[in-house]
């Protein structure tokens, strides 16, 4: 049972967005200690 080019395509948006939503809060809370 392999993966889709829709699973994979997916599972790869996911992956970045969780990845983008961590850098905006690390930046955020660095910014904010200044």
């Amino acid at each position: 049972m392999g993966l889709g080019a829709f699973e994979v395509i997916l599972v790869l948006i996911t992956t970045s967005g969780l990845l983008l939503n961590t850098y905006v809060v690390v930046v955020s809370v660095g910014l904010s200690r200044e």
